[in-house]
């Protein structure tokens, strides 16, 4: 039955239709990032930029083996930059894949600042344990992995606490 307001049967409800990606606006641009720089590193940038790149963004352990006064500021921004830099094709799509998974519910969780707010703290996290477990080395490290593990784990470390504390709860009231 057609009606002038509705157009359709008032008796259907309408059929909500869900967006084609369904990924909050911070993965969304997290990998719109991540895809940007590697884009211009495949496709603009040549060999010796790349090199240059990686050497100066990516994190290197064996900086923090020499003064810090005797270098550029390189050590202060590359334990974050890192992250964004990726070494090929398979490195970004499965980082990517990963992201997506989960990264989404996450930043559904915890809102995009704070989603912002964990990829700082876990990639200079996993740059410190990088280099604690490889210190000196000359060997660089690239790539979102460390970042994508922090967002890997949050739900479980967030659902282990909060099964604790209702433990606690069950066990205070006993």
């Amino acid at each position: 039955m057609q009606t002038p307001r509705t157009g359709g049967d008032p008796f259907r409800p309408r059929k909500r239709r869900e967006p084609p990606i369904n990924l909050p606006p911070a993965v969304l641009v997290a990998l719109g990032l991540l895809f940007a720089i590697f884009l211009l590193q495949q496709f603009v940038f040549d060999y010796r930029t790349n090199m240059m790149i990686w050497q100066d963004f990516g994190f290197l352990p064996v900086r923090y083996a020499h003064p810090l006064s005797d270098q550029g500021f390189a050590w202060l921004w590359s334990p974050l930059t890192y992250s964004f830099l990726h070494g090929g094709w398979t490195h970004i799509i499965f980082n990517a894949i990963w992201l997506s998974i989960f990264g989404a519910p996450v930043a559904k969780r915890i809102g995009a600042l704070r989603f912002l707010l964990l990829w700082v703290t876990s990639s200079a996290a996993s740059a410190f344990f990088f280099a604690a477990t490889d210190w000196g080395a000359v060997s660089v490290l690239i790539g979102a992995s460390g970042v994508v593990s922090a967002y890997m784990g949050l739900p479980a470390v967030s659902s282990s606490a909060a099964a604790g504390s209702c433990r606690r709860r069950i066990w205070r009231h006993a």
